[in-house]
This record gives C-alpha cells, sequence and structure tokens, in this order.
C-alpha cells in the first residue's frame, strides 16, 4: 500500500535496474503493532523484563532491520514527515561529477530529483523514529537498573539518501560510512561527554568489557575506548593514527 506517490521503483528504468528490496518505498501496509521494528522491540523489550528480574548480570544486544530498505514505516511515523517533506533538508551535492564511483555505477537521473529524495527522506525519517520509540519502550523498562547498566547505541551504516548521486551504503563517503556511537552508563560516563578521537567497532568489544571489569578475558583486535571516554592520556603516535585503504 502506498499512498505516497513516489516514482522511483518505475520511473526511468529503475525496475529494470534492480528489483529488489531497495527499490520498495511506500507506506507499511499495516498498522505500526505489526511492523519489523515493533516486532523486533516486542521481543527484545519481553526478554528485559525477565533479565531485569535476576540478580546475574546480563548482556542484551537488540538488532534492528531499519532504518533500511524496504522503506516502507507505519502512518503512525510517517504522516508528520510526509506531510512536511519539503522542508526536509536535500544533499549538498547529488551530482556524481568528480566522483570515484563515476564509472562504476551511472548516475540514475531520479537521485537528482529534490521533490523525489525528500520523498525518500520523509520515509526514511519515519523509520528512525519507529525505532526511537521502541528504544523508548526498553530504557521505561529498564527503569533504576539504566544506573547499573552500559547502554550502546550503534550501526553498522549510514545512507546516502541522493548525496553524491547515490543511495545505500557500500561507498566511504561520509553519508555512508560516519554511524551514531552513544554510550551511557550513569555515574560512569559523564553527561556530553565527546570523542573527536577516529573510532571503530572494532574497539566495542575491548570496550564492554573493560566496563565490566573483565579486561582479563579480552583477546580481541580492538583497543578500549574507556581512556578516550575519560580524557585519560593516550599513546599519540598510535591512538591518532587512521588508516584507509582505497584505490
Amino acid at each position: 500500500q502506498s499512498p505516497t506517490g513516489t516514482p522511483l521503483t518505475t520511473n526511468r528504468g529503475f525496475e529494470v535496474y534492480e528489483v529488489t528490496q531497495s527499490n520498495v518505498l511506500g507506506q507499511f501496509a499495516l498498522s505500526e503493532q505489526y511492523t519489523p521494528s515493533h516486532f523486533t522491540g516486542d521481543v527484545a523489550n519481553k526478554a528485559l523484563e525477565r533479565l531485569t528480574k535476576q540478580s546475574d548480570p546480563f548482556f542484551l544486544t537488540v538488532s534492528f532491520h531499519n532504518p533500511h530498505p524496504p522503506m516502507t514505516p507505519a502512518n503512525k511515523h510517517l504522516e508528520y514527515y510526509w506531510n512536511n517533506r519539503d522542508q526536509l533538508a536535500l544533499p549538498r551535492t547529488t551530482s556524481l561529477n568528480n566522483s570515484a564511483y563515476f564509472n562504476i555505477v551511472g548516475k540514475i537521473p531520479d537521485y537528482g530529483d529534490s521533490s523525489k529524495l525528500q520523498e525518500w527522506t520523509a520515509l526514511y525519517y519515519a523509520l528512525i523514529e519507529e525505532i526511537d520509540e521502541e528504544i523508548g519502550v526498553l530504557l521505561q523498562t529498564l527503569g533504576d537498573q539504566v544506573n547499573n547498566t552500559l547502554v550502546i547505541f550503534t550501526s553498522d551504516h549510514g545512507e546516502m539518501l541522493g548525496a553524491h548521486g547515490k543511495r545505500e551504503k557500500n561507498t566511504f563517503y561520509e553519508e555512508s560510512s560516519k554511524v551514531p556511537l552513544i554510550l551511557s552508563w550513569p555515574g560512569k560516563i559523564r553527561p556530553n561527554t565527546k570523542v573527536e578521537e577516529k573510532v571503530s567497532h572494532l574497539d566495542l568489544f575491548a570496550t564492554i568489557l573493560d566496563y565490566a571489569g573483565a579486561s582479563h578475558l579480552d583477546d580481541s583486535d580492538g583497543m578500549s575506548l574507556r581512556r578516550f571516554i575519560e580524557a585519560r592520556p593516550t599513546n599519540v603516535d598510535f591512538d591518532e593514527d587512521v588508516v584507509f585503504a582505497g584505490e
């Protein structure tokens, strides 16, 4: 069911270019309690209700598929963004000119069309709000135990949303490769702490074990980020290095 009128799946070769979930855009056919986001959140919340009643420490991973194609949020979250889509910010550039990817993926004209990009962005933002709501429920269930819990929010990739004439991930442009990484533990991590250093998901396992007092179990290739979070002295010759590989 797609009341949005988004023509991206049928216009200018989209159907022959790639017929996959990447081109599915519109409104979820059922109400919000049947979305994949709610299903994941509901199962996680039931697990958290059980875990918070036990005395042993627990570790819970909640992996939401959204925001991700197919771009089909429920009306509850889509309505606001759809009605205000003409106010949504557009990428600074929608051109593949001077792009290292120009010869790899030819530009599809629809990604340079402002109105279509704003339709697409409205759907994407609505999917983000779905996740926000589900995470809010989980934090409410956690209750006072939030003061004794390390909460980490992150993502595996971003979304081009038409920037540089591209969609999805699979590129090293900032829109695709830069992701949120938020850590919270009242009493352990100061509010509004911001780490400026370049960090990686590779370091999360070591960071979790460090805060759990179990660094002796860490045999990963990462290093705890706690030294940056607490602004301790670091090895500048090592910690400031960033490796980027490409042609």
